[in-house]
C-alpha cells in the first residue's frame, strides 16, 4: 500500500489571548509570559494565573497552572537555545 501524499491535520487554539509578542510578531513564550499564565499555584493560598479559566477552572485549571509553573521554574523555557553541534 502506497502512503498518501496528503495528510489532514487539525489545529485548535486553547483560547489564550497573547499579551506579549516577539520582535517578529509571534506570540511570546518567554519565562515571564509562562509565569503570567501559571500564577503562583504553590502559594498558600494558591493564586492561579490566566491559564486557570482557559482550562475550565477546578482541578484541570489548577493542574495546568502547576504544570506551567513547573516548566518555567526548571528553566525549560529558553527563547534562544544554543544550536546543536
Amino acid at each position: 500500500m502506497k502512503p498518501s501524499a496528503k495528510v489532514e491535520i487539525e489545529l485548535r487554539t486553547l483560547g489564550l489571548e497573547p499579551k506579549k509578542f516577539t520582535d517578529t510578531g509571534a506570540p511570546s513564550t518567554d519565562k515571564t509570559t509562562i509565569f503570567e499564565l501559571a500564577g503562583s499555584p504553590n502559594d498558600d493560598p494558591a493564586v492561579y494565573g490566566n491559564a486557570y479559566d482557559v482550562f475550565g477552572g477546578g482541578e484541570a485549571g489548577a493542574s495546568a497552572c502547576e504544570a506551567l509553573w513547573a516548566l518555567g521554574s526548571v528553566g525549560a523555557i529558553n527563547p534562544n537555545p544554543e544550536p546543536e553541534p
